[in-house]
């Protein structure tokens, strides 16, 4: 079915809207002042029953995605991963689940700082919940496919370096 609608999405009102839905999570993200680039505005073009949508989000200042330095830097000891997996727990510890966590929706800009990204799917949870261990789970899914060359040791020492900092060690 995605194949056939492309871009566009059965609407399902306003509060169901991929943009909406990102906007909610962003701004309630933000409040706390989690690892998120400011939500700047949301556009929904309604066409019958179908719909397609926008997410305008803030710039990350000097920023690459966690998968374009893998591109040029592999799997090296230089990239900090224990502050992605700080990152990551904070988002957790305050109830958010991204639906899609994986190299591309990491931004590390040139102070060292995490950034996530591409909340459409995203949700906030009361607490913590095993969603926290499918989303470590998907963004290691991420690595072994953006470098299938590399050594599965390799990807387990740098999935090992981000739990330490997720664990808080």
């Amino acid at each position: 079915m995605a194949r056939l609608l492309g871009d566009r999405y059965w609407w399902r009102g306003l509060e169901a809207s991929r943009p909406w839905r990102e906007l909610q999570v962003n701004l309630a993200a933000a409040a706390l002042r989690l690892p998120v680039p400011a939500a700047l505005g949301a556009r929904i073009q309604r066409s019958g029953w179908l719909y397609r949508a926008d997410f305008l989000s803030g710039y990350v200042a000097h920023s690459e995605t966690l998968a374009s330095l893998l591109q040029v830097r592999g799997l090296s000891e230089e990239l900090p991963w224990e502050a992605v997996g700080r990152c990551i727990r904070r988002l957790h510890q305050a109830g958010f689940e991204h639906a899609d966590l994986n190299a591309h929706n990491l931004l590390l800009d040139e102070a060292g700082a995490v950034h996530v990204i591409d909340w459409d799917r995203g949700r906030r949870h009361a607490a913590p919940g095993a969603y926290a261990e499918r989303n470590l789970a998907r963004l290691q899914r991420s690595l072994r496919k953006l470098l299938p060359g590399a050594r599965q040791a390799e990807v387990a020492a740098a999935m090992a370096r981000l739990r330490a900092g997720y664990a808080g060690a």
